[in-house]
C-alpha cells in the first residue's frame, strides 16, 4: 500500500492568488514572462474542454476512444490508483 500517501494530500502549497511572505512582492503566483505565448492548451474546443457548444451541453464524446485507449486506462488505474481506491467491482 505505498502507491498514495497521506503527503499527497497534505503537500506545502498556496491557495490560487493567496499572499505569501517567501516572495518580496507578496504573491505566490508568479507572473508570467513580458513576451510569453500560450503553447498547446488554448482550449479552443469548447466541446472538449467545457462540454458545451454555444452554452449548449452536448449529448456526445468530443474526441474518439478507441479500446485500446480504455485499456490503456483500465491498466494505468490498477497499477496506480487501486491500492487506495481499490478496483471496480465490474470492467
Amino acid at each position: 500500500m505505498t502507491a498514495c500517501r497521506q503527503d499527497m494530500h497534505n503537500q506545502p502549497r498556496y491557495k490560487s492568488l493567496a499572499g505569501t511572505d517567501f516572495f518580496g512582492d507578496g504573491r505566490s503566483a508568479r507572473p508570467l514572462p513580458e513576451g510569453t505565448v500560450a503553447r498547446g492548451r488554448l482550449y479552443l474546443d469548447k466541446a472538449r474542454y467545457a462540454g458545451s457548444v454555444n452554452g449548449e451541453d452536448i449529448d456526445y464524446f468530443p474526441v474518439a476512444i478507441t479500446r485500446a485507449d480504455v485499456s490503456r486506462g483500465r491498466e494505468r488505474f490498477n497499477i496506480y490508483c487501486s491500492p487506495c481506491h481499490s478496483r471496480p467491482r465490474r470492467w
